[in-house]
């Protein structure tokens, strides 16, 4: 039997240091729709009215960012992501803990249980996530 595909929504604030200089670049702040794994899979970020922002998707030969009709392609999840949101937020933990994971990251700092806040102090990058209360109950469900 195959495994349901992983599918999670909510909301999501970043603050990071803009990638060559001191400055905070603009925060983000809307929704998300992530689907799939570090393997393969696909995120929306929508804004706070629920227009789409940016759409990425990934599998084993790369990845591409559709934003406003034009694509771009990546090698990877990490880079399109890093480009997506000027920081290396790193998929894999964010995948691991809206499945109930634990899943260190070096220079990452991950803690709650119905809200993730990772932060990294140089350069500074600060990602808080909400799922859905649905996404939630699901966790908790598959939680031992």
């Amino acid at each position: 039997m195959l495994d349901a595909p992983q599918q999670w929504s909510g909301r999501l604030a970043l603050r990071a240091q803009c990638p060559g200089s001191d400055n905070e670049c603009p925060a983000l702040a809307g929704g998300y729709e992530l689907e799939g794994g570090v393997d393969r899979g696909a995120l929306v970020f929508r804004s706070p009215l629920g227009i789409v922002l940016a759409e990425l998707r990934w599998d084993q030969h790369g990845a591409t960012r559709r934003v406003q009709g034009k694509t771009q392609h990546y090698d990877d999840v990490q880079a399109v992501v890093a480009d997506t949101v000027a920081a290396g937020l790193p998929v894999a933990v964010l995948l691991d803990w809206l499945r109930g994971v634990p899943s260190p990251a070096m220079g990452w700092h991950v803690g709650g249980e119905q809200l993730l806040v990772a932060r990294q102090e140089e350069p500074f990058v600060e990602v808080r996530v909400v799922p859905d209360r649905d996404a939630l109950q699901v966790k908790e469900r598959g939680t031992p």
